[in-house]
Parts: C-alpha cells; structure tokens; sequence
C-alpha cells in the first residue's frame, strides 16, 4: 500500500557519516526532499552525496548541483526554494516506479467496488 508523507522531517546520512535534517513529500514510489530552509536536494549519481539540486532545462528532472547540503550557501549558488518538476513528469514517474515494484495505483481500487455494484445492478435490471 502507498504510504504518503507531506512535510514530514527526516535525518539523512551522508558518505561520509554526516547527517542533514530534510523535509519531503510524496511516497516511495516517487518523493521530493528539501533542506529545512527550502532548498530541492538530490542524491548526487556519481558521488553518492545528497547535493542542492536545480531543476533541468525542460523541467522535467531534478538535477545535482555537485555542491554537498551545508558546504555553501545555496543563495549564493543562485538557486530557488521550493522548486519542483512539472506535475506529469512526477506523475509518469511516480507510474513508471510503481510499474517497476508490481503496485497498482490506488485509484483502481478505489474504483473496483463501485464497478462491481454497478456491473449487478445492470444485470438485475
């Protein structure tokens, strides 16, 4: 079953044994985390580290900076709070991961009872 979270705090830990507080939201399937000041942060492909993130050209990827949570002032970098990948590139990839994992989306279930009520209803009419 998808279990969401909105907001809800968490300690990641780097590499190198170092912790940094993060809030997210989303669900396992796909997620969005930001420093407690705002920042979109990413785990960096190449190093592991969790970096500030700044959002691809065609908006559709959160990409790593290079730069570590707590090495640099994010301003400074030149980055926005709060940003985010357009809203059907996080749906396909939150569909594309549940695919992956065998989970039906839960508006198919949602909706099977009421399909099955309205299926008898017709046939005993």
């Amino acid at each position: 079953m998808v279990q969401p979270f909105f907001g809800k705090t968490y300690v990641f830990t780097q590499p190198d044994g170092s912790e940094i507080k993060v809030r997210g939201w989303g669900d396992q399937h796909y997620a969005v985390f930001e420093t407690l000041d705002g920042y979109a942060i990413v785990k960096d492909p190449d190093t592991g580290f969790y970096c500030y993130a700044e959002l691809s050209e065609n908006k559709d990827n959160l990409l790593s900076t290079g730069v570590k949570v707590g090495l640099q002032d994010p301003t400074n970098l030149g980055l926005q709070k709060g940003i985010r990948i357009r809203t059907e590139s996080a749906k396909k990839k939150a569909l594309e991961a549940r695919l992956k994992t065998g989970t039906k989306p839960r508006y198919g279930d949602r909706r099977q009872p009421s399909k099955i009520k309205n299926t008898k209803e017709k046939n005993e009419n």
